[in-house]
Protein backbone atom coordinates (compact mmCIF):
# COMPACT_ATOMS: atom_id res chain seq x y z
CA UNK A 1 0.00 0.00 0.00
CA UNK A 2 2.85 2.39 0.83
CA UNK A 3 4.48 1.60 -2.52
CA UNK A 4 1.23 2.37 -4.33
CA UNK A 5 0.90 5.70 -2.51
CA UNK A 6 4.49 6.60 -3.33
CA UNK A 7 3.95 5.67 -6.98
CA UNK A 8 0.86 7.91 -7.10
CA UNK A 9 2.78 10.77 -5.48
CA UNK A 10 5.57 10.37 -8.02
CA UNK A 11 3.06 10.41 -10.90
CA UNK A 12 1.37 13.52 -9.50
CA UNK A 13 4.74 15.26 -9.12
CA UNK A 14 5.64 14.43 -12.74
CA UNK A 15 2.31 15.82 -13.97
CA UNK A 16 2.79 18.99 -11.90
CA UNK A 17 6.19 19.59 -13.53
CA UNK A 18 4.50 19.62 -16.95
CA UNK A 19 2.17 22.45 -15.94
CA UNK A 20 3.22 25.98 -16.89
CA UNK A 21 1.63 28.77 -14.92
CA UNK A 22 1.12 32.37 -15.94
CA UNK A 23 0.38 35.24 -13.59
CA UNK A 24 -1.72 37.97 -15.22
CA UNK A 25 -1.31 41.30 -13.47
CA UNK A 26 -3.40 44.38 -14.03
CA UNK A 27 -5.90 46.72 -12.51
CA UNK A 28 -9.44 45.56 -11.90
CA UNK A 29 -11.62 45.44 -15.01
CA UNK A 30 -8.53 45.53 -17.26
CA UNK A 31 -9.49 42.36 -19.12
CA UNK A 32 -7.40 39.68 -17.40
CA UNK A 33 -10.27 37.21 -17.10
CA UNK A 34 -11.50 38.01 -20.59
CA UNK A 35 -8.05 37.36 -22.04
CA UNK A 36 -7.82 34.04 -20.20
CA UNK A 37 -11.27 32.94 -21.38
CA UNK A 38 -10.46 33.90 -24.96
CA UNK A 39 -7.19 31.97 -24.87
CA UNK A 40 -9.01 28.85 -23.67
CA UNK A 41 -11.74 29.15 -26.30
CA UNK A 42 -9.27 29.74 -29.13
CA UNK A 43 -6.39 27.51 -28.03
CA UNK A 44 -8.13 25.04 -25.72
CA UNK A 45 -5.92 22.21 -26.93
CA UNK A 46 -2.77 24.25 -26.37
CA UNK A 47 -0.16 25.67 -28.71
CA UNK A 48 2.16 23.73 -30.96
CA UNK A 49 5.88 23.93 -30.21
CA UNK A 50 6.33 26.07 -33.33
CA UNK A 51 3.66 28.53 -32.16
CA UNK A 52 5.22 28.80 -28.71
CA UNK A 53 8.64 29.46 -30.19
CA UNK A 54 7.23 32.20 -32.44
CA UNK A 55 5.50 33.97 -29.52
CA UNK A 56 8.44 33.78 -27.12
CA UNK A 57 10.37 36.86 -28.41
CA UNK A 58 7.23 38.97 -28.50
CA UNK A 59 6.28 38.06 -24.94
CA UNK A 60 9.81 38.61 -23.64
CA UNK A 61 9.99 41.98 -25.39
CA UNK A 62 6.67 43.05 -23.90
CA UNK A 63 7.78 42.00 -20.42
CA UNK A 64 11.08 43.87 -20.71
CA UNK A 65 9.34 47.00 -22.04
CA UNK A 66 6.82 46.89 -19.20
CA UNK A 67 9.56 46.44 -16.61
CA UNK A 68 11.45 49.43 -18.02
CA UNK A 69 8.29 51.53 -17.82
CA UNK A 70 7.76 50.51 -14.20
CA UNK A 71 11.34 51.46 -13.29
CA UNK A 72 11.09 54.82 -15.08
CA UNK A 73 7.83 55.70 -13.36
CA UNK A 74 9.09 54.48 -10.00
CA UNK A 75 12.13 56.76 -10.34
CA UNK A 76 9.92 59.70 -11.33
CA UNK A 77 7.64 58.99 -8.38
CA UNK A 78 10.57 58.88 -5.95
CA UNK A 79 11.92 62.20 -7.27
CA UNK A 80 8.72 64.03 -6.34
Amino acid sequence: NAKEIQRQLDQDAAKEEEIHKLLLLGAGESGKSTLFKQMISIYGDGFTDKQRESYRPVIRGTIILSMKEIVIHAELYLET
